[in-house]
């Protein structure tokens, strides 16, 4: 008889061993095309519910218009979002301008993120943290905007002060002071109304040989700049920015001296530069502002010029004047003095004499003659609101919570809030609790 041998006991382990990575292999594969199958799936059904959304946006085919806002999806179905597909468990839909700006929907164990026209993730979870995520945002329009909560909660209001005016004169040129920025949070009602003014940006100047007259000019920095100016021939003045600033009452900021407690939050407007044919001397950059104090006109001449001021919390900027800058003060046709919401402004066309524009602010910044303007003041001092800061380029710090002020080194044309601001204002409302 022929020996016979079996499988000994480490083959038969290899088997196994084989067999159960086949079986894991497989398994996972399964895995992953049910996986997929579910994914696209939810796909599907969300891009059906975001064009019933979008198709009904703003028209009186629901039982109440779809305006601009955050929506549950509970609350578009009782308004008569309807589909002939999978409904989702839950979830919300922000939308803007007739259109989904951002969304988060949940169907069984899958949650699909949507932004601006695209799906951006679909995974396993909720959508627990998309309203902390949702913000309306208000670019410069000169003009007030209103911001109506759609839902009662914790809201984190930011503002961006705008710049002030550049000045330019031949190959000569200075630059405006940047605009502040301003944060807090403060808890809204459902229907509760802020009042948004966002500032401009300065007028910017630039030199223009003709008779040598003086000419200003008022269309510049909406919400508290100062004019712009120049004098043919011999300098340019930048307009100041305007201010941005969030209240519950409507109306620019100058007009609010009496309903302080109705100012929420401001970030100051830069001050205007100052260009002059004789460059460095009487000239100079525009003060930057935002802060509880903001920043002086910077003289561009290292022996010192005269500059604007500054406002603070309590008063506009003033006049500094240097002991070699030629004149001592400001009776020589002197601008008009800043103030609450303002800044300096000079109004008087003659044949000498210019001063560029202060920043709006809280309280706005001062004019010098022939030199650069002071930054206008932010304000973080309602008792509503929570959780605090001011941000501004080269400015002075604060650690009171109703002051509390970070000098920055950087500024950006786009809205940071690390930085101060280039350009015209901004402000971002976000819901952040529910």
């Amino acid at each position: 008889m022929k020996n016979k041998k079996g499988f000994t006991l480490i083959e038969l382990l290899a088997v196994i061993v084989v067999l159960v990575i086949i079986t894991v292999l497989a398994i996972n594969k399964i895995s992953s095309v049910m996986k997929k199958n579910n994914e696209n799936s939810v796909k599907a059904n969300a891009l059906t519910f975001f064009k019933a959304v979008e198709e009904n946006a703003g028209l009186s085919r629901v039982t109440g218009t779809l305006t601009d806002g955050l929506y549950s999806t509970s609350e578009l179905n009782e308004l008569g979002i309807k589909l002939s597909g999978t409904y989702p468990n839950s979830g919300a839909v922000q939308i803007e301008n007739g259109k989904i700006k951002a969304a988060c929907l949940v169907y069984s164990k899958f949650y699909v993120s949507y932004s601006d026209g695209n799906i951006t993730n679909v995974e396993k979870g909720n959508c627990n943290s998309f309203e902390a995520e949702v913000a309306y945002n208000f670019d410069y329009t000169g003009s007030e905007q209103i911001f109506t909560a759609q839902k009662t909660g914790t809201y984190k209001l930011e503002a961006w002060g705008a710049q002030g005016g550049d000045s330019y004169y031949n190959s000569y040129y200075n630059m405006g002071g940047y605009g502040g920025y301003s944060v807090g949070k403060i808890h809204l009602n459902k229907g509760d109304k802020l009042y948004i003014n966002v500032g401009g940006q300065g007028t910017s100047v630039n030199y223009a040989q003709s008779s040598g007259t003086v000419t200003y000019s008022s269309d510049t920095g909406y919400n508290g700049g100062g004019f712009a100016t120049k004098w043919d021939n011999n300098s340019s003045h930048g307009g100041g920015g305007g201010a941005t600033s969030i209240a519950t009452t409507s109306g620019l900021l100058s007009t609010l001296s009496s309903n302080l407690s109705d100012i929420l939050i401001v970030a100051g407007g830069g001050g205007g530069s100052s260009t002059h044919s004789s460059y460095p001397s009487y000239s100079g950059r525009g003060g930057s502002g935002g802060g509880y104090i903001a920043g002086n006109g910077v003289s561009a001449n290292s022996t010192c010029y005269n500059y604007g001021n500054g406002g603070s919390q309590t008063a506009a900027g003033s006049f500094t004047a240097c002991s070699s800058d030629g004149t001592s003060s400001r009776s020589d046709n002197p601008p008009s003095d800043g103030s609450f919401g303002k800044g300096s402004n000079f109004t008087s066309n003659q044949t000498s004499n210019c001063y560029a524009g202060g920043g709006g602010g809280y309280y706005g910044g001062g004019s010098a003659w022939h030199a650069p303007g002071g930054g206008g003041s932010g304000y973080i001092g309602n008792s509503l609101l929570s959780s605090k800061e001011m941000k501004c380029y080269g400015c002075t710090e604060s650690n009171s919570p109703d002051t509390k002020t970070s000098s920055v080194d950087c500024a950006e044309e786009t809205a940071n809030s690390s930085c101060a601001k280039k350009g015209n204002g901004y402000v971002k409302i976000s819901l952040v609790n529910v």
